[in-house]
């Protein structure tokens, strides 16, 4: 919590209940205004969370919403963060709050955690991208990585891993056809690792950036350099 001071903590806590179970968290008011114009507006005192100092999010995951907290008292999304899916819900959470920072970091830890050899995995699975497409939009980083990595896929990928991506085209119509024409928009250039950051991709390539952004990332700076996964 170094970075955290006093008047930005304050001294006012509010209640949090989140999920079917109703698991109860409790944060400092003021920090977490801080982090996004959803809990920003939810809390400024003209709405019922605000008068009340209490908010329901009954359709969030708990362990999402724990893992949100940690990271917005420490600056840095917990360690050890290897499971896909797991941080594609943070992204997803992250972008239905509009915590730009966070779902930048979410999406600096997919991209390791699909690099990681360990795991010995397809890059990424049926139900992942199924998922992630459920809970996008055009245009949406998080979409756009995915036909990027399919992409890379194609040409580059594990050939033992050609069944799995073709069930991901069979099952998701038209996703084929929007890889296509990703490709077809890279001109004569090759599709590259999207895993990959600071090579063809910079760091901030799948990331959201708005004009109240300062002019460094913090997610960027925050990210460690990579060894190339090729």
């Amino acid at each position: 919590m170094s970075h955290l001071t006093a008047t930005l903590l304050g001294n006012e806590l509010v209640q949090i209940i989140v999920g079917p179970e109703l698991k109860e968290f409790f944060v400092h008011r003021a920090l977490i205004r801080s982090t996004c114009d959803f809990f920003d507006k939810a809390f400024n005192g003209r709405f019922k969370e605000g008068i009340e100092n209490k908010m329901h999010l009954p359709e969030d995951d708990p362990e999402i919403f724990e893992i949100f907290i940690n990271w917005m008292y420490s600056g840095h999304l917990k360690g050890g963060l290897r499971e896909p899916m797991l941080i594609i819900e943070i992204w997803i959470f992250a972008q239905k709050c509009q915590a730009i920072t966070l779902k930048n970091c979410a999406m600096n830890a997919l991209q390791d955690a699909l690099g990681d050899e360990r795991i010995g995995r397809f890059p990424l699975s049926n139900f992942e991208v199924t998922h992630i497409y459920e809970h996008t939009t055009w245009g949406d980083e998080l979409r756009v990585f995915a036909i990027a990595m399919l992409a890379w896929e194609i040409p580059f990928g594990d050939p033992e891993d050609v069944a799995n991506l073709e069930s991901i085209f069979n099952d998701m119509n038209g996703l084929l056809e929007e890889v296509l024409e990703f490709t077809r928009d890279l001109g004569e250039m090759p599709v590259a690792d999207p895993r990959v950051r600071g090579g063809r991709y910079d760091k901030c390539a799948f990331h959201e950036h708005n004009d109240n952004d300062e002019l460094i990332c913090v997610a960027a700076l925050n990210s460690h350099q990579y060894r190339n996964i090729h």
